[in-house]
């Protein structure tokens, strides 16, 4: 019935109402219509298909990077990786961390072009279990990803904006399980490099942090200066389509600036190499797509390679403001960062232009 979990109770039956609501779903997803780049309009299935693969060609084209300002990012990384970190990432995977990454899995979640999803390795854990050791350690120690393990499937969800180009829509990467299975255990490794050197102002990616506590800091900012009447500028910063216009160049140069070690980097280059997508629209697949830059919005890997990435930024902006002290132990808060939202305190006016250098590098 494609129905959402929200949508269910435990144990109900399927009603009309369930009917009702896939309905209502797939109409929302279904593209009728579509602008191209001269302004012209079509209905033409064919037509749209061709607007979105051109769009999507040109948006994860490669991305021109200035080699000075990368190495001005990595210069701000202010400490190697600890040896036993390092050495952590190198391991062999184990089974327990095998269940953990299936266990991690939501249900019922969409499986991509192989339609195996997370019940059917539950069901035969112990049955495949040694075969899926032997096949994600073949992955990762060989660097054997194939390029059908690559390939992703594009699913794009209409924003609340109401634009009728391919811009309108946000595009989520559907992954193979085995894919999505290696990428959790990656992702769930660098979670000690993430503690090390991420700063305070980071609240994704980060055990023990969330939305919510940032949401509550930036509210105790804003208290502060108005009970003691200090001005202070809150800057958002929300950047364009921030996932999908990372610079592979500048993922794997970061990634050597944290001390992280040369066969790491290459089993996540081996991950992102040659890696293609299809764009499904109205459930026919167009393309394929190379994929040239970005970390791809469903890939469990992204997020954490995405905090990495960002981190010089904050800590530029961290070495650079003087921000805003506040509590009784003297709690100096400069930038909040979730995923891709960032929150700068200014206090100078002449920091203005300290945030519009950091950005423009």
């Amino acid at each position: 019935m494609d129905a959402n979990e929200r949508d269910v109770m435990d144990g109900e039956e399927k009603s009309l109402y369930h009917l009702f609501k896939s309905s209502k779903r797939r109409e929302a997803r279904t593209i009728r219509r579509m602008q191209d780049r001269g302004g012209r309009i079509t209905n033409d299935p064919k037509e749209i298909e061709h607007i979105f693969v051109t769009y999507l060609t040109d948006k994860y084209g490669s991305v021109d990077v200035a080699d000075n300002c990368i190495t001005e990012m990595v210069n701000v990384i202010r400490s190697h990786t600890q040896p036993s970190c390092v050495a952590y990432l190198e391991q062999s995977i184990r089974a327990e961390e095998l269940y953990t990454a299936i266990m991690s899995g939501g249900p019922n979640k969409s499986p991509r072009s192989d339609g195996i999803g997370r019940e059917f390795f539950l069901h035969l854990w112990d049955t495949i279990r040694d075969d899926m050791l032997q096949v994600l350690n073949h992955m990762n120690l060989n660097k054997s990803t194939t390029r059908r393990q690559q390939h992703g499937i594009i699913f794009t969800l209409p924003k609340n904006n109401g634009d009728f180009t391919p811009a309108g829509y946000r595009s989520i990467s559907l992954m193979n399980t085995d894919y999505k299975l290696l990428a959790r255990i990656m992702a769930r490794r660098l979670t000690s490099v993430l503690e090390e050197h991420l700063t305070s102002g980071q609240y994704c990616s980060v055990p023990g942090r969330s939305i919510l506590e940032a949401v509550s800091v930036i509210r105790d900012v804003v208290a502060h200066a108005e009970l003691t009447r200090t001005h202070v500028c809150v800057l958002s910063l929300d950047f364009r389509n921030a996932f999908d216009r990372v610079s592979h160049h500048y993922l794997f140069t970061i990634l050597a600036g944290y001390g992280l070690s040369e066969w790491f980097i290459d089993r996540v280059h081996s991950i992102f190499e040659q890696a293609t997508s299809s764009v499904q629209i109205n459930g026919r697949l167009a393309g394929p797509i190379p994929i040239r830059c970005a970390v791809r919005q469903g890939c469990p890997l992204s997020m954490a390679l995405h905090a990495l990435c960002v981190h010089p930024l904050l800590r530029t902006l961290e070495e650079r403001l003087t921000g805003i002290t506040i509590g009784t132990r003297g709690q100096k808060i400069l930038v909040l960062a979730y995923a891709d939202d960032i929150t700068i305190f200014i206090t100078r006016r002449e920091e203005i232009e300290i945030v519009n250098t950091a950005i423009r590098i």
